[in-house]
Parts: C-alpha cells; structure tokens; sequence
C-alpha cells in the first residue's frame, strides 16, 4: 500500500513538473508600436529599447509600424528619440501573476508622436514615461496605469499647451515669410520682365539703324557707278597635241564562269517567322486607404481613436476603456461590438501579429 502510494505521489509531481513547464513557455509579450513625426518624417528617429535598466537594442527602420516581442516578468523602457525633437518614453512592467501566466495575452497597441524641441518651453515632464503599461488583474491583460497618468496628467498638458502655442507662432512666422518671399519672387519677375523689354527695345532699335545703314549704302552705291575698267583679252590657247593610244591585248574569256550548272537554281530558301501576339495588359484597381490612429489618455478613461479613409471616405473607430474596466466600442459614434471593431479597424494589425501572438 505504501508502494501504491509512492507512485501517485511521483506522478502528482510529474503532473505539476509538466504544468509549471508549460507556464513558463508563455514567457514572451507582443506590442504593436506606431512612431509619428509632428511636421517631419522618420528619417533620423529611433526607438532605443532598455530591459531593467541597460540597453539592448535600437531600432531605426519602419517605425511607422513595428512589433516587439518582450520578455515576461522584467521592466522595458521604450524611448521615441529625433534630434531637435522631444524625447517620450514608454513603460512596459511584463510582471505577471504565476497563475495568468499560461493564459496568453492579446498584442498590446500604441501610438507615440513627437514634437520639436523649443528652448524656452519646459518639457521637463517628458523625462520620465508618459504612460506605464501593466498588469491589471481585473482585465487579466495588460493595460495603461490610469493612476500614473492622473498624477503627471496636468504637467503634460501645461506642456504640449506651451508647444501648441509655440507650433502657432512657427506657422504664422512661415506663412508670413512665405508672403514676403513671395512678393520678392513677384518683384523680381517683374524687374525681370522690364529688363527683358528694355533689351528686346535696344535690340530692335539696333537692327533698324543696322537696315538703314544698309540701305543709306545701297542707294550712295546705285547713284555712282564704279567707272569701267579695260580687261584686255586672254591669248588663245596653245594647239593640242594628239597622240594615238596603244591597241589593247585581247583578253581570254573564262568559259567555265559563262557555263550554266545544269539542275543547280542559285535561290534563297525563307523560313517562315512565328511570331507571339502581344496580350493587352489588365490593370486591377485597388483602392487606396489612409490610417490615422490617435491615443487619448484622460483621468478616468483611455481612448483609442482610429480613422481609415478609403478613397475619400473617412470612418472612424473608437475603443473606449474606462479606470473601472468596461471597455466600449464605436463605429461613427454608433456602438459595435468588440468583434466588428477587431475585424475592421485592426484587421491588418492581426494579420501582422498572425496566429498564436
């Protein structure tokens, strides 16, 4: 009986040795990262990516859209860097209950948008993360840590305030510069067109003192003839002298080459070309589709705004998560289910993650 015994204690703990196997090959986490430019490109920006502290990589090539797979239970850092642009940083704490860690967890979406770097704006608040990314045991997935975000909240706005008003100052700045270069460009073609004229004028004056002048010379020229000059005439030439050519020497006739080859007809034969018919070339419309994906974060709820515009017709997606955990979904301010939204709003986004992300 205590054999008996042994043997279902050892499979017990081969079952538990098999479970805790398979929750550590959950160890990886899927984000989906979105970097824009406010007034620029990508070209020159980096996402600089630290785990617990110490560098690991950079990325710097299709920012626009990209896809991390991060590691379970440590602590990321994703800083959004462009020379003469505000740096932003991300917090990603991949910590999770050793329960929940088998489970799986949907790709986590977000959107990082820099702005340019002013001397006099105070933008110390970006020094630290923007938003936390965490577990919330309510959601069972991961989540932005709303409390964070109300507590740097007002500094963030008082900033992206002082930017937005610099932004204005810059574009009233540039389009009163581009009035003055314009009216310089309007200036200078119209000093270029008079100088023009004034040179066509003094050109055409010039040709009609040239033509006078001409004429003043043909008509002195006709009114006194040169007087006549006497040309004595030339000797005549000297008699020829003839002398008789030499006979020539009779040639012999090759009658080998004048001889006709019986049976042999001296033609080309042609060999007929195939040629391929051209196939017309068939042009398969696609339509054209424009993304814009905006991330609002307020005290009690985080939006995700989507907007797809297919060929001029603008649809807009909304994903609303509120601090006590209800999650809403909108299609042109009409509600939908969380389905119809994954299928259309992120359709290309699940193709990337693929299967099992």
């Amino acid at each position: 009986m205590r054999y008996v015994y042994s043997i279902h204690t050892l499979m017990f703990l081969l079952a538990i040795t098999v479970l805790s196997v398979g929750v550590q090959g959950q160890s990886r986490f899927s984000v989906n990262g979105r970097l824009k430019i406010e007034g620029s490109d990508l070209n020159g920006a980096r996402v600089v990516i630290y785990k617990e502290g110490v560098k690991e990589r950079s990325i710097t090539s299709n920012l626009g859209k990209f896809s991390l797979d991060l590691d379970l239970n440590a602590n990321y850092i994703l800083s959004f860097e462009k020379d003469g642009y505000v740096t932003k940083k991300l917090s990603f704490n991949t910590r999770v209950p050793a329960d929940a860690a088998g489970q799986g967890f949907a790709p986590f979406d977000f959107s990082v948008s820099l702005f340019k770097q002013y001397d006099d704006v105070n933008t110390v608040v970006f020094n630290q993360p923007v938003g936390v990314i965490r577990f919330d045991r309510s959601l069972g997935d991961f989540d932005y840590d709303t409390d964070y975000t109300k507590s740097i909240q007002g500094q963030m706005q008082q900033a992206v305030a002082d930017v937005e008003k610099r932004q204005k100052e810059d574009a009233a700045n540039a389009s009163a510069e581009a009035k003055r270069k314009a009216a310089e460009d309007k200036a200078r073609a119209k000093e270029e067109a008079e100088a023009r004229k004034q040179q066509e004028a003094e050109q055409r004056a010039q040709r009609e003192r040239e033509a006078a002048e001409r004429k003043a010379t043909a008509a002195q020229n006709n009114s006194t003839p040169p007087p006549a000059v006497h040309v004595p005439p030339p000797p005549p030439p000297p008699a020829p002298v003839v002398v008789a050519p030499p006979k020539p020497k009779p040639v012999p006739v090759d009658n080998k080459l004048a001889s006709a080859v019986a049976g042999q007809e001296q033609r080309r034969t042609l060999q007929p070309v195939v040629g391929q018919e051209a196939r017309p070339e068939v042009t398969v419309y696609e339509p054209e589709t424009f993304r814009h994906e905006e991330l609002v974060i307020e005290p009690n709820k985080v939006t995700t705004i989507i907007e797809l515009d297919t060929d001029g017709v603008r649809t807009q997606y909304r994903r609303v998560v509120h601090k006590w955990g209800d999650t809403y979904y909108f299609k042109n301010e009409q509600s939908i289910s969380r389905t119809v939204y994954e299928r259309e709003a992120l359709g290309d986004r699940l193709v990337m993650s693929g299967p099992g992300r």
